[in-house]
C-alpha cells in the first residue's frame, strides 16, 4: 500500500487539536491546536476550525503532500451513520459538517472516546490486551469497549455513555428515593461545578489535583474518585474485559488515576477478576485526533 497521509482532528471542550496522519503506521508528521471558545457558539467555532484545517492543507501540500481526507472526533453522540446526534458543547448536531468541510475531502465523524479507542486498539494497549474498556475522564465522562480490535458501537451508534444520566438509590429502611448524576460529580466540569456549589469559589479541576491541594479538596477528589470506581468496577463486571484504560485529562492526572485505581477493585464482583490491569491511555495527548485520521483508512485501502 503507497503512502497514504490524513488528517484527524480533536474538536473538544477546551482544545482543537489537528494533525496530519500517516495511516499506515499512525505517526504524526505535524500538529496544531486552538482553543475551543465553546461559548462563542458553534458557527464561531467551525469558522476558526475551517481555518486550521485550511492551513495545515496548505502546508502539507507546499510539501507536495495531498491529505485524502479528514476524520473529526467529537464530544458527542454519534450514530451509525455518522451524524451528530447530541449538542453538549456545541450545536453541530444542527448543521450539515459533513458538507461544510467537503472541500477538504471525504469527511469522517466519530464520538472522541470511539476514536481515542481505535489508536489504543492499532498502536497501543490493544497490542497487548485482546480486550478492553477505554475510559474517558475530561470535561465529561464517557467509555469504549474493543474487543479483538473491533469498537463495540451499539444498535444505534450511542454505546459511550456510562454515567450520564441519573440513577435512583433507594434507602432500604425508609424507602425515601434519591437521585444521583456520576458526571455532574466526577467529571472535570462536574467537579469544578461542585466546588463552586460547596464554597461558592471557581476552582480550576487541575487545581484540585495538585500536591498542596487543601484538605477539603483532597476529600472533594477522593469523593469524585470513589463515586467513579464503583460504576467502573460495574462495567469490568458486565464486559469481564482484559483490561481497563483510562484516558483524559483528568483520568490521567495524579493522585486521581491512583485513587482510581485504589477504588475500583473492590467493586468488581469476581474475586480473580480483581488484579485486572488498571492503566492509562498509550497516548495522552493526540489519541483522539491519531483515530480519527484511521477513520479514512477504509477509503485509501488498495483492493
Amino acid at each position: 500500500m503507497s503512502r497514504q497521509i490524513a488528517l484527524g482532528a480533536d474538536v473538544g471542550g477546551t482544545k482543537i487539536a489537528i494533525v496530519a496522519v500517516d495511516l499506515l503506521d499512525g505517526s504524526v508528521l505535524m500538529r496544531d491546536e486552538i482553543p475551543t471558545l465553546r461559548q462563542r457558539g458553534g458557527q464561531d467555532t467551525l469558522d476558526r476550525f475551517k481555518t486550521l484545517i485550511s492551513k495545515m492543507h496548505s502546508q502539507l501540500q507546499a510539501q507536495d503532500i495531498q491529505p485524502v481526507g479528514l476524520g473529526i472526533g467529537v464530544p458527542e453522540l454519534i450514530d451509525n451513520a455518522g451524524t451528530i446526534k447530541s449538542n453538549w458543547n456545541f450545536d453541530w448536531d444542527e448543521r450539515d459538517i459533513v458538507s461544510e468541510l467537503s472541500n477538504f475531502g471525504p469527511v469522517q465523524l466519530e464520538s472522541d472516546v470511539r476514536a481515542v479507542a481505535l489508536t489504543e486498539a492499532e498502536f497501543g494497549h490493544g497490542r497487548t490486551y485482546p480486550s478492553f474498556i477505554f475510559v474517558n475522564v475530561g470535561s465529561g465522562l464517557s467509555y469504549c469497549f474493543c474487543n479483538d480490535g473491533k469498537i463495540h458501537r451499539g444498535a444505534n451508534g450511542y454505546a459511550i455513555h456510562f454515567g450520564s444520566s441519573d440513577l435512583m438509590t433507594l434507602c432500604s429502611a425508609c424507602g425515601v428515593p434519591s437521585s444521583f448524576n456520576l458526571e455532574a460529580l466526577a467529571s472535570g466540569r462536574g467537579l469544578s461545578e461542585t466546588y463552586q456549589a460547596r464554597t461558592g469559589q471557581y476552582i480550576e479541576t487541575r487545581e484540585l489535583t495538585r500536591e498542596d491541594a487543601t484538605r477539603q479538596e483532597k476529600e472533594l477528589l477522593d469523593q469524585a474518585a470513589h463515586a467513579l470506581a464503583s460504576y467502573l468496577g460495574q462495567l469490568i463486571n458486565i464486559f469481564d474485559p482484559h483490561a481497563l484504560i483510562i484516558g483524559g485529562g483528568l483520568g490521567r492526572s495524579q493522585p486521581f488515576f491512583s485513587m482510581l485505581q485504589n477504588h475500583t477493585r473492590p467493586y468488581i464482583w469476581a474475586k480473580d477478576c480483581q488484579d485486572i490491569p488498571i492503566t492509562t491511555s498509550t497516548f495522552p495527548n493526540d489519541g483522539t485526533a491519531i483515530g480519527a485520521a484511521l477513520l479514512l483508512r477504509k477509503r485509501t485501502v488498495d483492493p
